[in-house]
């Protein structure tokens, strides 16, 4: 599963955290991953009516974990990504 397959996965979270540190979550059906090796922390919880609604549609999928590239940032800001 590629970002490009989901919601937008714009959203920081920072009341999650993962055991590697923050984590991000997809506005449309809340699910959690950690950002550091895309492991999946929540998997569509039921905290909303959409959210249930989705639940139960993605009941049969199996939650997979996102794909993490390496980054580094160089002292200008700039960062690179080894994809």
């Amino acid at each position: 599963m590629t970002l490009l397959q989901m919601a937008s996965l714009d959203r920081i979270s920072s009341a999650c955290a993962g055991a590697s540190g923050p984590a991000v979550e997809v506005p449309l059906d809340g699910t959690v991953y950690d950002l550091a090796t895309g492991e999946v922390l929540e998997w569509v919880p039921k905290n909303n009516p959409i959210r249930a609604v989705l639940n139960t549609l993605k009941s049969s999928a199996k939650p997979e974990p996102l794909k993490v590239y390496p980054v580094e940032k160089d002292d200008s800001g700039r960062v690179y990504a080894n994809i």
